[in-house]
């Protein structure tokens, strides 16, 4: 039993040292305000990459992806918020997407910024969108 039990604490020790090792690393961390001009990110296929966005969660604005069935790219992941001010509830924050590149080609993500309570949605709500040149 005592074999058993060393060999399983082995081998998780092994895969979490391997993970830890392993970790998937933003090619590109691009960070924008919401009235910055739209941009290109560049990667090359396998890497990682965020793309970070000032919100006004706590006033009921988040950013959402206009469309999400891309060729080139993956989202890895749900978004998540990041607190501009941990010490106060409702503070503004930034958004972060998470996205992986699949294989060369170009791919637009776009993005609106709105209340997603507010129907229908307004026609000047803000958005943006990033060319992602995968090389």
């Amino acid at each position: 039993m005592r074999m058993v039990i060393l060999f399983f604490a082995t081998g998780c020790l092994m895969f979490f040292a391997y993970c830890n090792n392993h970790t998937a690393h933003p090619a590109t961390n691009m960070t924008t305000a919401t009235d910055a001009d739209d941009s290109s990110i560049r990667v090359h296929p396998g890497e990682s990459f965020t793309i970070k966005l000032k919100a006004a969660v706590g006033n009921g604005f988040s950013w959402k992806l206009v469309d999400s069935s891309f060729q080139y790219i993956r989202q890895t992941r749900k978004e998540n918020f990041e607190p501009g001010n941990e010490s106060i509830p409702g503070t503004d924050g930034t958004q972060v997407f998470y996205f992986k590149a699949m294989r060369p080609g170009k791919e637009i993500i776009r993005f609106i910024y709105l209340q997603p309570f507010i129907k229908p949605v307004p026609t000047s709500a803000p958005r943006k969108q990033f060319t992602i040149l995968i090389q």
